[in-house]
């Protein structure tokens, strides 16, 4: 029963609703035709596909006009990166070169690099501006190969700071990337948080684990390459298990002084918000009951403040076991005009 329209429900202007880790018939486990992924994205009312299919650049582009998409979806040409010994990573936005092997993706198997850095750095030289996300940071994850610790990471030549993006929401289960990702942002890595479906087949949550981007435009055909880095460089994201954050600061900004942030939760009926949350470096410091909230930024030194909402009943019929959440990636709260500095320092790396 939607009592509320899902265009009334997730109005966000400006914003493109999009998912960064999604998979078809390229990936050797991919159980959907491209073609149906496509038309899969745009039902669930996603507006952004990225193509991050396994070890190959699969440009999808061609297949959205004729499948009468062009005013309600875009894709973004991408590539899952997965050695298995270094973690697995999504890079975008790429170029397809159909001519050579798997659309010109880094075949690694075959060209096995020294550390994760050289990995990083030789990415860097086959693709110069493109962005790269961690995937899953334990299981299959840069965070589980490096072996991360609160502070430290005990494993360097499987380590790299270089990465714009973090998947803190993977098919829709987030607990476990919680105290890696705030423990790298408050040590001064401005990372975007990512909220993805990691789909494979038909099924897999598709818009309900997904991120909500900042490209000053409403809808998928505000999408460029540049709008993208823009987006995830400057840390202007939301990630949504169903909820849209409606803030009256652009998540990613540096705050001075004393300030007030505006927070209005928005869903469709079924998706019932309880509450929003203030965190401060990480740690719950105000809640609110309800859907709006007024939250004051204040403390004793600079800090990183972030907006979650939560919800206490399942999301059913759709989603059954999973409950309504979304958080704004961070703002840096710098407290007397002199330029943000990380509450806590540096990771140790060994």
């Amino acid at each position: 029963d939607l009592d509320v329209s899902l265009e009334q429900a997730y109005a966000h202007p400006g914003w493109v609703f999009a998912d960064p880790h999604i998979h078809a018939s390229p990936s050797s486990d991919g159980l959907i035709t491209m073609e149906d992924r496509l038309i899969n994205c745009a039902g669930v009312g996603l507006e952004l596909h990225f193509g991050t299919d396994h070890d190959h650049i699969a440009d999808y582009g061609p297949l959205i006009a004729p499948l009468g998409l062009s005013a309600v979806l875009q894709t973004v040409v991408a590539d899952e990166v997965s050695p298995f010994a270094r973690g697995h990573i999504n890079a975008y936005p790429l170029e397809s070169t159909p001519e050579e092997p798997n659309g010109g993706a880094w075949i690694w198997w075959n060209d096995p690099q020294p550390s994760t850095q050289a990995q990083f750095d030789l990415l860097h030289s086959r693709h110069p501006d493109a962005l790269i996300q961690i995937n899953h940071p334990f299981e299959m994850g840069l965070f589980g190969a490096a072996d991360w610790r609160p502070g430290k990471i005990n494993k360097r030549d499987f380590w790299s700071p270089d990465f714009e993006a973090f998947e803190f929401m993977n098919g829709g289960s987030y607990d476990e990337f919680v105290a890696p990702y705030f423990d790298i942002v408050t040590r001064g890595m401005r990372v975007a948080p990512m909220g993805t479906s990691d789909a494979h087949g038909y099924a897999g949550r598709l818009g309900l684990s997904a991120t909500f981007l900042h490209f000053g435009s409403e809808g998928p055909t505000a999408y460029s390459p540049q709008r993208l880095r823009d987006a995830v460089r400057n840390g202007q994201t939301i990630v949504s298990r169903g909820v849209y954050l409606d803030v009256s600061e652009l998540p990613g900004s540096t705050v001075t002084g004393i300030s007030s942030l505006s927070v209005t939760a928005k869903s469709p009926s079924w998706i019932v918000v309880d509450r929003l949350e203030l965190l401060k470096n990480g740690e719950v410091v105000d809640t609110v009951q309800g859907t709006q909230a007024t939250f004051i930024l204040d403390a004793d030194a600079d800090a990183v403040f972030t907006v979650m909402a939560h919800g206490d009943t399942p999301m059913a019929p759709v989603w059954n076991n999973r409950f309504p959440f979304a958080m704004t990636a961070p703002y840096y709260w710098d407290r007397d005009g002199d330029g943000w500095e990380p509450p806590r320092p540096p990771l140790e790396v060994r």
